[in-house]
């Protein structure tokens, strides 16, 4: 997602990112869910917090790491 390599990923990644599925609703609701300090930009201790809430809620590091490289 961070096309530009500034090691943060902003709206407008995200928004080309999901270009074809539902990229407002996605977008939207991934900042609610990580980006905590509201800055406009998920930050990788952000982005790293994240997936280790979901490591913590079931899934495997393998279904993470599938998920992350493949899309």
């Amino acid at each position: 997602m961070d096309t530009d390599g500034s090691r943060t990923i902003d709206k407008s990644e995200t928004l080309k990112f999901w270009s074809q599925n539902f990229p407002k609703l996605n977008t939207n609701e991934l900042f609610d869910q990580v980006d905590k300090n509201n800055d406009g930009c998920i930050q990788v201790n952000e982005w790293m917090e994240f997936w280790a809430i979901v490591l913590n809620s079931g899934y495997s590091e393998e279904e993470i790491s599938s998920e992350v490289i493949n899309n």
